[in-house]
């Protein structure tokens, strides 16, 4: 319940009725007019609040405040995890047109109205006064206003002390952020280049299908589940498509010289389906490329058949005996394969992977959409946050923005201060401070080519130190030193080149406090604060060969088409041993790039967002 002060009571329930227009013990309710204009804290309703009710009762009652102090415990007011402030609570009552009950009953907060009653009607208790003169209906705007500015500044300057399960709306009201500058709003011609680049050329997957099927040897088989590899060469089945389940679905794929490719009319896609799901799966190839539907052929096992018994027995007349498995085949029926057939290990899987590996402009221009798009929603979001908001309230303002954007199943990570320190989180939820700063690693689907970002960086009003601002231009250094290492090449050059220049930036700089003018020679890669890989490939995964790393898997040759993030960063958790002087915190700045060359064959390429160039910059 709340009551409404008593020098309010005439600047609200103004006598406004018609004694003449009451019949007996019923009433007519009478409509004033009302301002519509939406809730802005600290500006007033256009016209003044006011409203009349009357209509039968049998008995009299009066809430009213009979002194200032029964007003002052009402602001602010909280119940039932919502915030809603005085201010707020009076100009909803203008925005309806009429009252007709006794409780206003509004589902953030019941809040008991001033209630007039008397025997054979209910009306204003003032009724009999005098009208309130014109003058003060247009001070009643000026007064809320001042009372709205007040309480603005009492809960900007109290509220983050309350406790810490308090919820979100609470503090949403009270974030300012008017002296930001970072709307960067984006170019509506490249919102419809998107949009088309959402159909793929024509031609586009059979030519991806023919290329695996011209590598694979006649004996050979390759074998996927619903998977992007699946999703890459047919442009149907990806995980979001079909679930996995513990029964088999399998896409098959064969050589064009293999006798199972020229008995079925050169169709080199078989479907290993459960009947039921047949019509199902039929519902994804009717969507399909006319030229790949045309290459489909049916393999039904029903319920109390093995799978893969009806497999042999489809194979048996054929000359294939091997098969080789994309990537993400589970265990289990791998397992279950090797059955019926061996299992060619290592012969093409790098042969396989090379053809998802090499993007062509398309691709490009969808992972430039992507991770445009998702650029957009960090700076968004950070228009958003404020100083007590949490991390996960951050990631899911994240997602909101993310989705506004168009992007399918944009998350992100979101970590301040200390939490930072360790690469994927902590997950303490930690509320942002004056001294944090905040690293937001976040990613979505564009046409099923996916966005990878990071950025590290503070909001307006921060507080923080020298220390940590030069760490953070430490990373951005690291994340520069391939860059300029491909433009300055013309030759062959391996990942692991790559990977070893940006972690010898760092390395310099935790080497800084020895005074230590060269680096060491040292045959192992220093993992000691720059914890992870540079990068790794981007495509359809977030995560895909190549990978950018010393060592086995960095030995491999960069090539025209590659797409990969560089993402280096420091992290000193905060109950380990200092590095010059820090501990308890955690840059990392992430971008794609995609490698090009020009004609006189030397390396360059394209930042697909990014890369942060100043200090404060996103």
């Amino acid at each position: 319940m709340f009551c409404i002060p008593p020098h309010l009571h005439e600047e609200i329930f103004p006598s406004r009725h018609n004694p003449t227009s009451i019949d007996g013990d019923r009433a007519e309710q009478k409509e004033v007019p009302y301002s519509k204009s939406s809730l802005v804290l600290g500006v007033s309703p256009h016209q003044p609040l006011t409203f009349v009710q009357s209509y039968a009762v049998e008995k009299q009652e009066q809430i009213l405040c009979k002194s200032v102090k029964d007003y002052e415990g009402l602001l602010p007011v909280y119940e039932k995890s919502k915030s809603i402030i005085l201010v707020g609570m009076i100009y909803n009552l203008t925005t309806t047109q009429t009252i007709p009950t006794e409780d206003v009953d509004d589902d953030e907060l019941n809040v008991s109205v001033i209630v007039q009653t008397r025997r054979g009607h209910r009306h204003s208790t003032l009724a009999d006064e005098p009208q309130p003169k014109s003058r003060k209906r247009f001070l009643f705007p000026l007064f809320l206003s001042i009372l709205a500015l007040t309480i603005i500044t009492i809960q900007q300057t109290s509220l983050i002390s309350f406790k810490n399960n308090l919820p979100s709306p609470l503090y949403s009201y009270f974030s300012n952020h008017q002296n930001l500058d970072l709307t960067h709003p984006i170019d509506p011609s490249f919102i419809s280049n998107c949009h088309s680049l959402l159909i793929p050329p024509e031609g586009t997957h059979i030519n991806r299908l023919n290329k695996l099927s011209k590598i694979l040897p006649k004996n050979k088989i390759w074998i996927s589940e619903p998977s992007p590899s699946a999703f890459y060469f047919l442009n149907g089945f990806s995980k979001d498509e079909w679930f996995l389940s513990e029964r088999p679905f399998l896409i098959i794929i064969s050589s064009s010289s293999s006798s199972l490719s020229s008995s079925s009319n050169e169709k080199k896609i078989s479907l290993l389906v459960p009947s039921f799901e047949k019509l199902r799966a039929n519902l994804i190839v009717n969507n399909l490329p006319k030229e790949v539907r045309e290459k489909i052929n049916w393999i039904e096992w029903k319920e109390d058949q093995s799978p893969y018994e009806i497999l042999n027995k489809y194979l048996e007349n054929t000359d294939v005996d091997e098969f080789i498995l994309d990537d993400n085949v589970r265990e289990f029926i791998a397992h279950d394969l090797r059955s019926i057939l061996k299992h060619d290990e290592n012969g093409l899987q790098d042969e396989i992977r090379l053809i998802r590996e090499k993007k062509n402009d398309w691709e490009i221009g969808l992972l430039r959409c992507a991770n445009q798009f998702t650029l957009h929603a960090i700076r968004k979001t950070r228009e958003r946050m404020y100083f007590g908001i949490t991390e996960s309230q951050t990631s899911k303002i994240l997602e909101e923005e993310m989705s506004k954007t168009g992007l399918i199943g944009g998350e992100g990570l979101v970590l301040f201060g200390e939490d930072a320190a360790l690469p994927h989180g902590s997950g303490t939820d930690r509320r942002l401070t004056k001294e944090d700063l905040i690293l937001i690693d976040a990613g979505g689907k564009w046409g099923e080519y996916v966005s990878d970002i990071t950025r590290t960086f503070a909001l307006p009003d921060s507080e923080i130190p020298k220390s940590h601002i030069e760490l953070w231009e430490t990373v951005r250094k690291a994340q520069k030193a391939p860059y300029e290492l491909l433009l300055s090449k013309n030759g062959s050059l391996t990942f692991g080149e790559l990977d070893k220049s940006a972690r010898e930036v760092v390395t310099q700089w935790k080497n800084k406090e020895a005074k230590l003018d060269k680096l060491e020679e040292d045959d192992d890669i220093d993992f000691s604060i720059f914890t992870h890989r540079l990068g790794h490939g981007i495509g359809l995964e977030g995560h895909e060969s190549p990978y950018v790393i010393q060592g086995s898997k960095g030995n491999k040759q960069i090539e025209k088409g590659n797409v990969f993030s560089l993402e280096p960063g420091i992290y000193l958790p905060l109950n380990e041993k200092k590095v010059n002087g820090l501990n308890g915190i955690g840059v990392r700045l992430e971008d794609c790039f995609a490698l090009s060359r020009n004609e006189d064959g030397q390396w360059e390429g394209e930042w697909l967002s990014g890369p942060v160039d100043h200090w404060g910059d996103i």
